[in-house]
């Protein structure tokens, strides 16, 4: 499988892996910020404005909890691609091992703590009666469930470090609407209250992590689960190369956080729908750009690796260009058609 993964990562002219992996790298991200826009919409229609509220207020602290899973998993995953490059394929195992277990055990107690103190962190924002039910319903589900959901975003870069660059992309699609099958059953169908729509998401998560993470035990990739092995300057490492997703992630969730607060205060649970609905669009673009330069950083640790400097320099000229031409259009359409949008 490593011959598999050079011929990916080291061979393929930058033009062509940018094609082979940011677009469905970006394809899986839009079908993940599309099932939110429609989690949106079906929260909003069926269960009306303040739940819809609800949801926005407790989606930042669920979000910034998938970030400290997100800042091991990123982190970890610059570190196992440029040990695969160098060839050190059992260190990186103990890296991406380690990395499991961290981000399991980071997860679990981020969820106790979301789950204790969601009231007393609500109830400042401003949060009180039916609000504040909902919000903390909605927002205890995710807690909850942490340690296994959170899972679910670094085995999506190991997939794609190992080259399994489409069947990400597939998988993506499926917790999409696996995901959106069972929020529509209960909202819908069995008319349950929003804290519904957080499970059948969590149980589309859980099901897709799942179905991600087990060819990882059965050791039928490049990467397999082993004896974890994690010194105090590797974890600094995979800290240091994480951190500026994390904060790039941090700073949207506070912005979130303090404007969420600064509406309920200012124009009530309305004001706060409408900000929902701003979010709703701005969380298209921004996971399109992400996804597809996240899906180029294992070819870019791998060439690193290996000591490709020239291939890492051409593949972020694609990553950079691509955002930026993205970028301009998303600005041009948003200033040009805001009421249809």
């Amino acid at each position: 499988m490593q011959g598999t993964t050079d011929s990916l990562f080291i061979n393929t002219r930058p033009s062509s892996l940018f094609f082979r992996a940011a677009i469905p790298g970006a394809i899986g991200m839009l079908a993940s910020s599309v099932y939110y826009l429609l989690e949106g919409l079906l929260i909003g229609r069926l269960l009306g404005e303040v739940a819809f509220a609800a949801q926005n207020l407790a989606m930042p602290f669920i979000l910034i909890n998938f970030a400290l899973a997100d800042l091991i998993g990123v982190g970890s995953s610059v570190h196992i691609s440029i040990r695969l490059g160098e060839g050190r394929k059992d260190e990186a195992n103990r890296l991406f091992s380690s990395a499991v277990c961290l981000i399991i055990l980071l997860s679990a107690l981020m969820g106790a703590i979301l789950y204790l103190s969601g009231p007393a962190i609500l109830r400042a924002l401003g949060a009180e009666g039916e609000l504040l039910s909902a919000s903390l319903a909605y927002l205890r589900v995710y807690a909850v469930f942490s340690p296994f959901t959170s899972m679910l975003f670094a085995v999506d870069n190991y997939q794609r470090i190992c080259g399994k660059i489409n069947r990400s992309m597939a998988l993506n699609i499926f917790m999409a609407v696996i995901s959106f099958v069972f929020e529509f059953t209960f909202l819908y169908v069995l008319r349950k209250p929003i804290a519904f729509a957080a499970l059948g998401t969590c149980m589309g998560m859980i099901i897709s992590a799942i179905v991600m993470f087990y060819p990882f035990a059965l050791g039928r990739y490049d990467l397999k689960l082993t004896r974890p092995g994690l010194n105090r300057r590797m974890l600094f490492a995979i800290v240091s190369s994480g951190i500026p997703a994390f904060l790039s992630n941090m700073a949207g969730r506070i912005v979130s956080i303090v404007m969420n607060s600064l509406l309920l205060l200012l124009g009530g649970a309305q004001a706060l729908s409408i900000y929902g609905i701003m979010m709703n669009v701005d969380g298209i673009v921004i996971p399109l750009l992400y996804g597809i330069c996240d899906a180029l950083q294992p070819a870019v640790g791998y060439n690193w690796g290996a000591d490709r400097r020239d291939r890492v320099k051409a593949i972020e000229k694609w990553c950079f260009s691509a955002a930026f031409v993205i970028s301009i259009l998303a600005f041009a359409l948003a200033n040009l058609f805001p009421r249809d949008i």
